[in-house]
């Protein structure tokens, strides 16, 4: 294999392996669980992300990253804190 269909291949590998981590980074945060807990059961989730946001400013001009929270319960959650 050359060089260059090499690097091509790690660059591959790594950008799989870094969607998956951040999916399940993604799922402990939302669930706010340490790594051997279940999620399944905690009502809150990430709706949408967005990072290196050029697209939408806020009420003062800046385009500022953001995460949107889901509550799948009728109860109010406390999130204090939690961390992403």
């Amino acid at each position: 294999m050359n060089r260059k269909k090499g690097l091509a291949l790690l660059l591959l590998v790594l950008s799989l392996a870094a969607v998956a981590g951040l999916a399940l980074f993604a799922r402990r945060v939302s669930a706010g669980l340490s790594h051997n807990q279940s999620t399944s059961k905690f009502p809150v989730q990430i709706q949408e992300y967005m990072s290196s946001n050029t697209l939408y400013p806020d009420e003062n001009g800046v385009c500022a990253d953001w995460v949107e929270l889901y509550n799948a319960s009728a109860a109010d959650i406390d999130i204090g804190g939690f961390k992403l």
